[in-house]
């Protein structure tokens, strides 16, 4: 132990303390020998007195089968021994360990950030591991915009500073930095603590867990709120089954004993029958609520169960993995259909992990069949077959259906490039054994014969890429004995190409045949002609070019390169050598080695792939350049994508990757239907009563009228009703389907025919109408104002009543369902209840701030109300308060609405999202996709969609429709699910008995 161990580490510069936090010095890991002696060390120097068995059994412990010990498991291991006084083998045994020891240690230092934090301290900790088992190293903003993203946030609003409201021009700054706070003084302590390591830098400290084998007991402590509650579930099932089996066995025993005694005393038989009778009435009851207990359990046991399945759907779409995510949901809903008793808030869990993936799924299928790294993938020209090469030396054909057609065993070496003629006719590929090979189609079988036609021999090295030239008469391959060969394509060598200093990489032909160009490892790329002369030499890239492409339009040229940037070379004709190139844009997206790319067939679009597991679109923009930033993302390989390739008819794009496998992704993906035409913020939305008119309301003056074809689905924009001066903050439509009412900021109500005409302008309000509803049968309609006051108006026009006392605006008007009673909402904090004839029925005071929503729930006596405090609370009409909504709102929110059948609530916030509660107040979805805060929901008619209106001017029609959603789910993954071969047998009946 005195000397330096296997890994250069000498332990006495550090004096063998390994207990000292501060001291940072790499040891390596310790044999069995350094261990002990490193325990015996600081037992003589402490005095501690750890017995020689004890010592022993430590090192035994976590030498574990590679007879290693990680230092930092031994330091904590130690430490706590330390803080428990455990000193001999038997409290060793007793406390449960070294995995125990860690265990406590860890809960410890989480007691040390307090028990209001322990949550979140456990979240932090969690964030700095992955499913993989390592330690991302990640920096304050990330780790503070995930956990506080998991609470509903967005770390820019937590910020300072003013805003405004679409009824409040101001607002005071309502904004807290708690979390954020409480987020540097946990990391603090973690790091104090020795857990966590910081890393600090001038762009921002980095944060790490101080050791891999953390990372498990870490995890598995985020693991056990779901696995706790379900064993909760079924010990209550359980108990419930052994009460009614025991209630039955005392039955029995009972009744034997009775009638024992009923056989030797005849005389009191009569009064036995009636003892028996009674205790069996008795033990029958017992026995009803045992069973009555059991089928409870079950109820929560299947649905605790589908709601696992629909978190992990969650999971696997927060971590790009949105096929995966799809299929999980699509398993949620099998589990759906098979059980009884499931609640509404369940399956509204279902129905929007459905419709999270089904619009946020970009893969389309996985073909799975290598058994190595696939380094090469191509589209025929006709595009009838793909081909991929791999590492596992074979060539494999697959239809775009995803059917393996036919394997090549192609290679004594790993195949490093694919290429098609272009009549599809002939196959190419070059692998690290040094030969190109070429192959042919069989126009009898319709597969490529399986021994190669020509195997083509000159390079003196690995051949990194071939491709064969536009007219098919040529074959170009690079190698990594620096050279370019042009073919012809009978097999017989033309030209040897030199002038690389380094590997060759790629090579292309340009679309009009008569040049190509080369991609080196000398940082360079070489233009030649055809004839095998040089061109020019561009200096692409600060280190070397992997891959470049030319674009069929023959006006670009794309490199990629080791130095993480794409760059875009602008190609002049001349008339002397053809082409001039200057580089007129770099790309920067990839934060490492961009590994290849490719142009879409008609130029518009631009894929590359790079080590960090992504695939990057490009499109070209109006003014006909390539757009700074990607517009697309796909993401869902585990390891590095090598490979691109769009197919012919530009509907699927390709890609290989270390992961071995290849990935059809869809370039035309569903998206959610969203409505653009306004030209400010959408304030107001409302459905007609017969589900094919939406209305919206707008800051810039009008209402627009959409119509919605009930066969295709889609809604366009049908009217636009522009005769408001003003905003118009809310729409109605009447019950009886017969007119639209519109508050404006105009101080008006308009009424309109549903073909766009204006029938009656109603004037009364001496200020902004900040709401309009009418009553649920069609005979009032009310309005409410910034005059404080709500009015009541009859179907023609005519006001009936002025409701006043009200303090402050009146933002929201809202009728129970029997229309007998009218809420409204308003700045002075409180909501009011009013009977159908004007008459002030109740006052509470829900919120702390302005009470900007208010709904009745269609089905019972529930009312919702939303605020500018952050909150949405249940009441009951009473007034009485049933529950505060907190969780996931880090704003206010500006409207709330039941859906038509009173299970959902959904509320409308400025944190620009949409949240859906379950009747009960439980959180079940917070739905993304606007850009700036949501103003209004509306439910459709049949519960089935759900309109929001956002700040961004736009309104998004979010699919709530179970049918729809698992009709198109299992369209996108019907190929997969047929010709996969490594999905399970049980999941190939995953959508049985769905309609297309």
């Amino acid at each position: 132990c005195n000397q330096s161990n296997e890994f250069g580490c000498n332990l006495d510069v550090i004096n063998k303390n390994i207990l000292d936090k501060d001291i940072r010095y790499y040891l390596g890991k310790f044999s069995r020998k350094d261990a002990i002696g490193v325990i015996q060390s600081l037992n003589q120097r402490s005095y501690y007195g750890l017995s020689h068995e004890l010592i022993n059994q430590i090192v035994h412990d976590l030498a574990g089968e590679f007879d290693e010990v990680h230092p930092i498991e031994l330091q904590i291991v130690c430490a706590q021994l330390q803080t428990e006084n455990i000193t001999t083998i038997e409290e060793y045994k007793r406390c449960g360990g070294s995995k125990k020891l860690v265990q406590r240690w860890l809960e410890e230092v989480i007691k040390d950030c307090g028990r209001e934090n322990e949550q979140l301290s456990w979240q932090l900790l969690f964030e700095l591991t992955d499913e993989k088992g390592t330690r991302p190293i990640k920096t304050k903003v990330e780790l503070v915009a995930t956990l506080v993203k998991e609470k509903g946030g967005e770390v820019g609003k937590l910020g300072g500073g003013q805003r405004t409201s679409p009824h409040h021009p101001i607002s005071p700054d309502r904004n807290s930095h708690h979390t954020i706070t409480n987020i540097e003084m946990i990391l603090d302590i973690l790091v104090g603590s020795g857990l966590v390591l910081q890393v600090k830098e001038e762009s921002g400290d980095r944060y790490q867990l101080v050791h891999d084998y953390l990372v498990e007991p870490i995890r598995q402590k985020n693991k056990y709120g779901m696995v706790a509650e379900l064993a909760k579930v079924r010990f209550e099932k359980t108990r419930a089954e052994v009460a009614q089996k025991l209630s039955q066995e005392q039955l029995n025993l009972v009744l034997q004993k009775r009638l024992r005694e009923a056989r030797i005393a005849g005389l009191v038989l009569a009064t036995m029958a009636a003892t028996i009778a009674g205790l069996w009435w008795q033990a029958d009851l017992q026995k009803r609520a045992a069973i009555r207990e059991t089928r409870r359990a079950e109820r929560s046991e299947t649905n605790l169960k589908i709601s696992a399945i629909t978190a992990s759907s969650e999971a696997l779409f927060a971590s790009n993995k949105e096929f995966d995510a799809l299929l999980e949901s699509l398993r949620a809903w099998r589990r759906l259909k098979q059980a009884n008793g499931v609640e509404p808030d369940t399956r509204m869990r279902v129905v929007t992990a459905l419709q999270q993936a089904v619009y946020g799924v970009t893969e389309l299928n996985r073909l799975e069949g290598h058994n190595d790294i696939i380094w090469g993938i191509a589209f025929s020209p006709d595009g009838k077959l793909l081909a991929s090469g791999s590492r596992d030396r074979t060539v494999k054909l697959w239809r775009p259906n995803g059917t393996l057609l036919q394997t090549l065993d192609a290679h004594s070496d790993a195949i490093t490039g694919i290429s098609f003629s272009p009549d599809s006719k002939t196959l190419a590929s070059t692998s690290r054994d040094k030969t190109v090979k070429i192959w042919h189609l069989n126009p009898t079988t319709g597969k490529f014969d399986p021994q190669a036609d020509k195997i083509l021999q000159g390079h003196r090295d690995w051949i990194f890429s071939v491709a064969f030239s536009p007219d098919g008469k040529l074959l170009a391959t690079s190698s990594k004995d620096r050279t370019v060969k042009l073919w012809h394509r009978d097999g017989k060598l033309i030209k040897t190409l030199r002038g690389h200093q380094g590997w060759v990489n790629w090579v292309s032909f340009s679309p009009n045949g008569q040049f190509l160009a080369s991609a080196s490892d000398d940082k360079t790329v070489k233009i030649w002609r055809r004839d095998g002369k040089l061109v020019k030499t561009l200096l692409a890239n600060e280190e070397g070019v992997t891959a470049l492409a030319f674009s069929p339009n023959a006006q670009v040229l794309a490199t990629a390169g080791r130095d993480k940037t794409v760059k875009l070379w602008r190609l002049d004709k001349n008339g002397k050598n053809g082409y001039n190139f200057h580089l007129y844009k770099t790309l920067q997206q990839h934060n490492t080695i961009v590994w290849n790319l490719n142009f879409s067939s008609d130029s518009q679009q631009l894929a590359c792939a790079g080590d960090d597991n992504s695939v990057y679109l490009w499109k070209i923009n109006e003014k006909g350049e390539f757009e700074n930033r990607p517009y697309k993302t796909f993401k869902g390989h585990s390891d590095a994508v090598v490979s691109v390739a769009f197919s012919p008819d530009q509907k699927l794009l390709a890609s290989a990757s270390y992961d071995k496998t290849v990935r059809l992704w869809s370039l035309n993906a569903p998206t959610l239907p969203v409505l653009q035409g306004h030209k400010d913020r959408v304030l107001s939305v409302a459905w007609s009563h017969s589900g094919e008119l939406l209305a919206s309301g707008s800051k810039d003056h009008t209402v627009k009228l959409w119509q919605r074809d009930r066969n295709s689905g889609r809604t366009r924009l049908y009217k636009t009703l522009a005769a408001h001066t003003d905003r118009v903050p809310s729409v109605s439509f009447d019950p009886k389907n017969q007119m639209l009412a519109s508050g404006s900021y105009d101080k008006t109500v308009k009424l309109w025919s549903l073909d766009g005409h204006l029938l009656k302008t109603l004037h009364g309000h001496s200020d902004s109408v900040m709401s309009v509803s009418f009553s649920p049968d069609g005979e009032l309609l009310a309005s409410g104002s910034k005059d404080q006051t709500v009015k009541l108006w009859n179907r023609e026009g005519r006001l009936v009543k002025t409701l006043v006392g009200h303090h402050g605006w009146v933002n929201s008007v809202s009728f129970s369902p029997d229309s007998q009673i009218l809420a409204s909402a308003s700045d002075d904090q409180t909501v009011k209840l009013w009977g159908k004839d004007g008459n002030l029925l109740k006052t509470f005071s829900p919120h702390d701030s302005w009470v900007l929503g208010v709904s009745f729930s269609p089905t019972d006596h529930l009312l919702a109300s939303a605020s500018w405090d952050n909150t949405v609370r249940l009441w009951r009409s009473d007034g009485r308060l049933l529950k505060t909504l907190l969780k996931g709102y880090s704003d206010s929110v500006n409207s709330v609405t039941f859906s038509p059948n009173g299970e959902i609530l959904a509320a409308a916030g400025w944190d620009s999202t949409v949240k859906l509660w379950s009747h009960d107040g439980k959180l079940i979805k917070t739905l993304n996709g606007h850009h700036a805060p949501v103003l209004s929901v509306s439910f459709s008619p049949d519960s089935q969609t759900l309109a929001s209106a956002g700040d961004d001017n736009t309104i998004i029609l979010w699919n709530l429709d179970m049918n729809n959603l698992l009709s198109r789910g299992c369209n996108w993954v019907n190929n997969y699910l047929r010709y996969n071969r490594n999905v399970d047998q049980h999941d190939r009946s995953l959508c049985y008995g769905v309609k297309s």
